[in-house]
């Protein structure tokens, strides 16, 4: 019997290697992991969020009452990233990767309007030194969600100055603490933004009218239009302001948007309601903005609720890249109950994360090939994926199966130049609080200690061979 053992070895290893495939990936293709200053920074005392986060609960008759965050918290140190500079970018060494997708806090470098905070000048600088000497390239988001509390009170982006008030900070961030970057996002998924806070009311500034549970009126709709005109042409300015300050100086830079991108299907293939209300919600929260920064005409066609076309001026082409955060997909149904009303649901069956979103991988093929489609003449970035995930169970086969979707899309030609995951460590999610997890490393809030996941080595592994295996 013991010398039948190499030979079933041999077997197996054969057998082994039937089963197993190796992909590669192009030469300089960006592995990446992607966080925000206001999730893993801390004290970001002056900014709308924060603010947002201290709102007094909401009571009821009954006694009950309700916080704007989940289980009334508030992001407080959060990670401690800003104070754990060192520790974080070993873990980043530690990972891999080549590159990072981090946000530089309005909120913190201009607390007031025209007053520059020096010392958080020079930790930004420091955090970018740190990156280039470890060989991680950055990525700098410009705004992603939080704003200045002082912005907020001017009208945010239906402010009228809000596009000359953002080109100062950008023009200020690119020449006192990043004029050696040279790939920038202006803001991250701008539409979630102001659905969130214009129409569902849910996030600053909370302008909504209508019951959590209920369609949103006309109305509620009409809210998202000055501040989705305001913040098209904020990017616009914000391009200009970036290009023709490197111009300057004989520098290229390369500037982008993180465009969030969910697949909308019909619930059912036989109702014709459903076919019509996922097309229509597709393209409105998928492209709009895409489509705006791209031609410079905003236009939005919701039958009977919203109608917009308009030209925006030295808007047209200020993007050199598309951004695409994916995560998931819903079933669009229209519900009577007993009047019509509109529901995003999960499809029977489907695998889900602990946030109750669809593992569908194949949705990122779809919305690769769809935005390469519709933009052919522009590489694709992908800003943000990941899964809640605080036991580890699901992500390695989360990240396999979605970088088999990248891997698949770059064979069909489609120019995706880096994945960029979401995120090395865990940390405030808005809304739900410190409850999911996202992170390659675990983040004990009272001791801020990481540990590492099984999941950060099997990303380690693939950034370092630029290959996947499955």
């Amino acid at each position: 019997m013991r010398k039948s053992l190499p030979v079933i070895a041999f077997l197996v290893s054969l057998s082994n290697m039937a089963l197993s495939h190796t992909l590669s990936f192009p030469q300089g293709f960006k592995w990446c992991v992607a966080t925000s200053a206001h999730q893993v920074e801390g004290d970001n005392t002056g900014s709308d969020w924060w603010a947002w986060e201290h709102l007094p609960p909401i009571c009821d008759s009954n006694g009950k009452c309700e916080c704007k965050i989940k289980n009334c918290e508030s992001s407080g140190r959060a990670c401690d990233h800003w104070n754990r500079l060192d520790e974080d970018t070993q873990i980043l060494k530690a990972l891999g990767v080549n590159q990072e997708n981090l946000t530089i806090e309005w909120a913190k470098i201009e607390p007031e309007p025209g007053h520059w905070n020096w010392q958080a000048v020079e930790h930004y600088r420091r955090e970018l030194e740190l990156l280039k000497r470890n060989h991680i390239s950055p990525i700098i988001t410009l705004q992603h969600f939080a704003l200045p509390q002082w912005v907020r009170e001017k009208g945010a982006w239906e402010w009228p100055q809000m596009p000359a008030a953002f080109s100062k900070f950008v023009l200020f961030v690119y020449t006192q603490i990043a004029p050696d970057v040279d790939e920038f996002i202006t803001m991250n998924e701008p539409m979630a933004n102001l659905i969130g806070g214009y129409l569902v009311g849910v996030t600053p500034p909370g302008n909504s009218s209508h019951l959590s549970n209920s369609t949103p009126s006309p109305e509620d709709f009409q809210k998202i239009v000055a501040p989705l005109r305001g913040m098209v042409m904020a990017h616009a300015a914000a391009y200009r302001t970036l290009h023709r300050t490197a111009n300057a100086t004989s520098k290229k830079v390369r500037v982008g948007i993180a465009n969030y991108a969910i697949v909308l299907d019909p619930a059912s293939d036989l109702n014709p309601l459903d076919w019509a209300a996922a097309k229509i919600l597709h393209q409105t929260f998928n492209w709009t903005f895409l489509d705006a920064v791209e031609t410079g005409k905003l236009k939005i066609d919701i039958p009977f609720i919203l109608n917009v076309a308009e030209i925006l001026p030295d808007v047209a082409g200020t993007e050199d890249f598309v951004g695409l955060d994916y995560y998931t997909r819903n079933a669009v149904a229209i519900r009577f109950n007993p009047k019509p009303s509109l529901s995003l649901e999960n499809f029977p069956g489907v695998p889900l994360s602990i946030m109750n979103w669809e593992i569908y991988p194949e949705g990122l093929y779809r919305i690769l090939k769809e935005a390469h489609e519709r933009y052919p003449n522009q590489s694709l970035y992908i800003a943000e994926n990941g899964i809640a995930d605080a036991t580890d169970e699901k992500r390695i086969p989360f990240i396999r199966d979605h970088l088999r979707e990248v891997h698949r899309a770059i064979s069909d030609g489609i120019p995706v130049e880096g994945y960029c995951h979401w995120s090395y460590i865990d940390n405030f999610e808005w809304l739900e609080g410190f409850g999911p997890r996202f992170g390659f490393y675990s983040v004990d809030y009272t001791s801020q200690v990481r540990t590492a996941r099984p999941s950060a080595a099997y990303y380690s592994k693939i950034t370092h061979s630029n290959q996947l295996e499955y």
